[in-house]
Parts: structure tokens; sequence; C-alpha cells
């Protein structure tokens, strides 16, 4: 399965749980420990997204 495919049913998935729902943000967040005590952390807001049309 490709990504896209699996972040569409994510999306899919979401909005089948949470009704009535103009658009959907998802984020990916990357922790990576470098140490003891240490760790970086990236935030890559809207990584994917859906908002419905409104034509």
């Amino acid at each position: 399965m490709s990504r896209s495919r699996s972040k569409r049913g994510a999306c899919l998935l979401y909005l089948a749980d949470h009704g009535d729902v103009d658009a959907i943000r998802h984020d990916v967040v990357s922790i990576v420990v470098t140490g003891e005590r240490q760790a970086r952390l990236r935030h890559l807001i809207g990584a994917w997204q859906w908002a419905e049309s409104r034509e």
C-alpha cells in the first residue's frame, strides 16, 4: 500500500469516527534520542491535510 493511500485511509477513518468536520490536518512528530537525557524533536506541521471543497 502506498503512503498516500495509507494517509487517505487515516483521514477517512477519522471522519467516520468524528462526524461532520470541514478539514483534517495531520502533523508528524519525530523524536530522536541523541544521548543520555538528550533528544532532538522535529514537528512537521500539516504534513498532509484534507479540506472539503465548497464549490
